[in-house]
C-alpha cells in the first residue's frame, strides 16, 4: 500500500469505532462462574479452577501456530464429564453434620409445628422426637450447608416433589387397605420413614433423614393437605 492509500485509511479508521454489548471479560467471567455452572455439585471454592480448566481446555494452549482449531461437540462433553467427575469428588457426600443423632430431648411436648400435630392425631408420641430432629437437621442443612455448594433450589423443589409424589400414593392404598385408623396409619409413618431415601442428584448418597425432613416440611404446610391419618374406607 502506498504512503497516500495509507494516510487515507488511518484517517477513516480514526473516525470509526465499534459499539459492542458484550460484557467485558472480568463480569463475564463472574456471570458464568455464579450463573452458568449451577447444579453441578461443585463447591464454591473450587468454582475458579473448574471454570479455569474448561477455558484453557477451549484455548487450546498446546496448538502451534497456523495450526487449524477445531472443539467437537463430543470433545467438549468429554471434557466436562472429565471435570465434572474431578471436580465433583469432594462434593459428592451429603452433608450429613446435623443429621448425627444425638441425645435428643424435645418431645414436642410444648410444640405446636402443624407437622408434630398430625403425628400426635395417629397418636404416636414416641416418633416425635425423632422427627423434630430431622426436620430441624433438614431446614439447617437448605439454609446452611447448601450455601457451600451450586445446588439448584429447582433440585431440591424436584426431590421433594418425587417424594410427595410417592407419599401420596402409599397414602392411597394405606386408605384401601386400612381396618383401624390409628395402628394403619403408624404402619404407614413407619414404612415411609424407614424406606430407604432415593439420591439427591448432584450427591452419591442421601441421609433417610433429609428425605423425612422435607417431608415433615410439608406436612407443616396447610395447603399442601398431607397427613398421616388414614381414612377408613
Amino acid at each position: 500500500m502506498d504512503s497516500k492509500r495509507q494516510s487515507q485509511l488511518k484517517a477513516i479508521i480514526s473516525k470509526v469505532w465499534i459499539e459492542a454489548i458484550a460484557k467485558d471479560l472480568p463480569d463475564l467471567y463472574e456471570e458464568l462462574k455464579q450463573d452458568r455452572i449451577r447444579g453441578l455439585g461443585i463447591l464454591s471454592s473450587k468454582k475458579d479452577d473448574y471454570l479455569n480448566s474448561l477455558i484453557g481446555f477451549v484455548c487450546l494452549p498446546d496448538k502451534k501456530s497456523g495450526d487449524h482449531w477445531e472443539i467437537t461437540h463430543e470433545m467438549f462433553e468429554a471434557k466436562l464429564g472429565d471435570l465434572n467427575a474431578a471436580y465433583n469428588s469432594e462434593t459428592r457426600r451429603f452433608p450429613r453434620k446435623y443429621f448425627i443423632l444425638k441425645n435428643l430431648v424435645d418431645d414436642g411436648a410444648t410444640r405446636d409445628d402443624l407437622f408434630v400435630k398430625k403425628i400426635r392425631d395417629i397418636e404416636y408420641p414416641e416418633v416425635i422426637c425423632k422427627a423434630i430432629h430431622e426436620y430441624e437437621a433438614t431446614m439447617t442443612t437448605l439454609d446452611e450447608e447448601f450455601k457451600m455448594y451450586t445446588v439448584d433450589p429447582a433440585v431440591v423443589e424436584n426431590y421433594c416433589a418425587e417424594v410427595v409424589d410417592r407419599f401420596d400414593s402409599d397414602y392411597r392404598i394405606a386408605c384401601r387397605k386400612c381396618t383401624d385408623e390409628v395402628e394403619n396409619s403408624k404402619d404407614l409413618f413407619d414404612k415411609t420413614i424407614g424406606s430407604p431415601a432415593s439420591p439427591l442428584s448432584g450427591f452419591g448418597d442421601t441421609p433417610d433423614g433429609f428425605r423425612n425432613g422435607l417431608l415433615h416440611q410439608r406436612m407443616n404446610i396447610p395447603e399442601a393437605g398431607l397427613k398421616w391419618r388414614l381414612r377408613k374406607k
